[in-house]
């Protein structure tokens, strides 16, 4: 058994993803690549990664530094080109890592 980590859930939740994995590493199985806003009423909006709330120059380094060993997976359950969005993602984590 495993957490299957979503940063962005984690917006809605008031804690920020890379709390969560520096607390919880050996137990993180799969990280989800998506991002979000919190709203007005406390509820969260999904957003093309790197766009929302999520500190990924944060988490990023923190799962190499955990030598987290799982999949960055990315996906898109909303907007109006997810799979353009889910390829931008791909490439924004890549910057992000490899830069």
């Amino acid at each position: 058994l495993a957490i299957d980590l979503d940063p962005a859930a984690s917006i809605v939740a008031g804690e920020p993803a890379h709390e969560i994995y520096r607390r919880h590493h050996a137990l993180v199985g799969h990280v989800l690549g998506r991002d979000a806003v919190k709203d007005l009423d406390g509820s969260s909006t999904e957003v093309p990664l790197g766009r929302g709330e999520v500190e990924w120059v944060e988490l990023l380094p923190l799962l190499a530094e955990g030598e987290y060993r799982g999949w960055l997976t990315v996906t898109r359950a909303q907007g109006a080109d997810r799979a353009g969005d889910a390829l931008r993602a791909i490439r924004y984590l890549s910057r992000v890592v490899f830069d």
